[in-house]
């Protein structure tokens, strides 16, 4: 109908436009933007048809995903539609679309308002299409809230990873230093006779609990030796308690994984 038309009246921009417009909706974006370019090119085009022609051709790059393409012309109809309020509102939810099509739910809600609050001022609150913006500036709301609620909850879950990683590191670590000092301790036995030194004091504290141990099936493994000084006292005493304390973290994670692994069986 409307290329008929255009037959009989080829300077008519309207009809340009309107056969613009369908091929828009049948997602002929070629053909669209083809009659939308020439419609451009029209002499005598007023501000508004510049401002409409300027939207639709942003809602085709929206359509094809070209969101920067997109704001473009959609800036450009926000410009040129000044002197129709109406209009003006339609490009501006328009640009909040094309936002939250890109999940910039922020900006897309700032459009949203923006066209509430003018349709609101004009209109009054009652009024369907503000209805129809609040709902859309509320919805952007809350998806922006989820995805607040999803990043905490990512940071949260990354931030306990971390923590678990560490501990089962630290477990792990004292297990192969519970293993190390039972194996070290089975070939270095201590001489009761001996005078050893502040060095043999360290070695001989982190092997006591495994030498004290052994001695209750061979009577030959010794904690210390009968005769020491006072730097050997020191330095054995605060190696046992090392050693007590990474053993005690030793036998709680390998009683965290039994319990763990029988809990899940």
């Amino acid at each position: 109908y409307y290329n008929k038309a255009l037959d009989l009246d080829p300077k008519n921009i309207i009809y340009i436009i309107n056969i613009g417009s369908y091929y828009l909706e049948t997602k002929d974006f070629n053909n669209a933007l083809k009659y939308y370019q020439r419609a451009l090119k029209m002499r005598g085009i007023n501000k508004h048809e510049e401002a409409v022609i300027y939207k639709q051709m942003g809602v085709l790059f929206m359509y094809k995903e070209n969101y920067k393409e997109a704001q473009v012309y959609l800036e450009k109809a926000i410009e040129h539609s000044n002197e129709n309020l109406s209009y003006k509102v339609s490009c501006i939810e328009t640009m909040g679309d094309i936002y939250s099509q890109q999940k910039n739910y922020v900006t897309a809600a700032t459009y949203y308002k923006k066209t509430y609050e003018t349709i609101k001022e004009q209109y009054g609150e009652d009024n369907h299409r503000a209805k129809k913006c609040l709902n859309k500036y509320q919805e952007t709301v809350n998806l922006i809230k989820a995805e607040e609620k999803k990043k905490k909850d990512d940071e949260k879950e990354k931030s306990d990873n971390t923590t678990a990683n560490i501990i089962i590191g630290v477990m792990l670590g004292c297990i192969l230093y519970l293993i190390l000092t039972f194996t070290g301790a089975c070939f270095n036995m201590v001489e009761p006779h001996h005078d050893y030194g502040w060095g043999w004091a360290i070695i001989h504290g982190s092997f006591s609990i495994a030498h004290w141990i052994y001695s209750l099936f061979n009577s030959q493994y010794i904690c210390r030796p009968d005769y020491y000084g006072n730097s050997y006292a020191f330095f054995w005493w605060l190696s046992l308690i090392f050693s007590i304390i990474i053993y005690s973290i030793s036998l709680f994670g390998i009683y965290i994984y039994i319990t763990s692994y029988f809990a899940d069986s």
